[in-house]
């Protein structure tokens, strides 16, 4: 079940007063709404070159792909002094769902480059 940012915090610095905490949620999802937004950027721009058929697309999929797993990676891994991870085992995972897509994605890219040059 999801709980709080600041709970988390809070489990983590029990002495912390409330503005710090409140600081440190506030970083907290700010990474994550940040990396949110910039995946969102990478996958519309993905889309775009993709519908516009430009060549570099398959390769431009990849890179936000791989991207997305490093993000994923240091979302899901990176502690602190208190922390196990810094944000949310459950928020992290939620925010790691993206690359599952892109993975799909991906593949089914390679596919249709593979019809497309048998066709040809």
């Amino acid at each position: 079940m999801f709980y709080s940012v600041a709970n988390h915090v809070r489990e983590a610095y029990p002495q912390w007063d409330a503005n710090t905490v409140s600081t440190e949620r506030t970083a907290i999802i700010g990474w994550l709404v940040g990396t949110g937004v910039l995946g969102a950027l990478g996958w519309i721009s993905s889309i775009w070159a993709v519908r516009r058929r430009k060549r570099w697309a398959l390769w431009f999929a990849a890179t936000w792909l791989a991207l997305g797993v490093v993000t994923a990676g240091i979302t899901l891994s990176t502690g602190g002094e208190a922390y196990d991870v810094i944000g949310p085992t459950s928020l992290g995972l939620v925010s790691a769902l993206p690359v599952l897509a892109g993975i799909a994605v991906l593949i089914q890219l390679w596919r249709d480059r593979r019809v497309a040059a048998t066709i040809r």
